[in-house]
């Protein structure tokens, strides 16, 4: 566990000042995915030594769980049962102590199990299913949230004006299926009625961002969502930015 403690704070954080929920949550994490875990490092050996190269090679062909002791790379310090370790930390995990003061839950910090370059060829669509993206569940709210701000930003958006929106096309790699966990982007592309020719939008373009910024940041006081939706302060002319986490 302390090994496993040192390898999160150096993969996730690695600072001296950080947040204590964010790392044991992390910790707790990492326990729960002991059947993936592959930890070794090489600052006390080189692997520039054949007979060392050959014995590392061999130990992460090894099944996992793999934490080798950085003094002594033939000692797997992570043998053993980790089952009931990991209940304990299934149910460590839902506790008042990882909540933020606005009652949601501490994300932890960006660490896997194991590095992509210890993946067999074989495992790596299984790899990325399990670390690189995002679960069904939260893809699931994302996509209701997308179609939520699509559907208000058609029906309220120049409800008093001659502009109408003609349709919201969705991109980016959410859209696309290429979301990776924690990296992935929404692009909504608004069509409207006033333009017949694309240099048009340059003349209007500073009051229908005005519009469409109102109108959600409307969507996000009226609209219930099961993920944290907010606006970006951030100012451009060109485009409107917003979160959901």
């Amino acid at each position: 566990l302390e090994l496993l403690t040192i390898f999160a704070w150096e993969q996730g954080c690695g600072k001296d000042c950080f947040d204590m929920a964010q790392g044991f949550r992390t910790v707790l994490g990492l326990v729960q995915q002991h059947q993936q875990l592959c930890v070794y490092w090489t600052v006390n050996y080189s692997t520039e030594d054949p007979a060392m190269r050959m014995h590392l090679l061999g130990q992460l062909r090894k099944p996992r769980p793999l934490v080798l002791d950085p003094a002594d790379p033939t000692w797997n310090v992570g043998q053993g049962s980790w089952e009931l370790l990991a209940q304990e930390a299934a149910v460590l995990g839902m506790q008042a102590c990882f909540l933020s003061r606005d009652g949601t839950s501490m994300p932890p910090w960006d660490v896997m199990p194991a590095l992509l370059y210890q993946t067999p060829a074989g495992d790596l669509d299984k790899f990325i299913s399990e670390f690189l993206q995002p679960n069904r569940q939260f893809l699931a709210q994302v996509n209701k949230a997308v179609d939520t701000i699509c559907s208000f930003l058609k029906e309220n958006c120049f409800r008093n004006s001659p502009i109408k929106v003609i349709k919201v096309v969705k991109g980016g790699s959410s859209a696309k299926g290429t979301a990776l966990r924690g990296r992935s982007d929404a692009d909504l592309v608004v069509f409207l009625s006033c333009f017949s020719q694309f240099t048009e939008q340059g003349n209007k373009r500073a009051e229908i961002i005005s519009e469409i910024r109102a109108q959600l940041e409307a969507c996000q006081r009226e609209q219930q969502f099961e993920v944290k939706f907010e606006v970006s302060k951030w100012e451009n002319p060109r485009v409107l930015s917003f979160s959901l986490t």
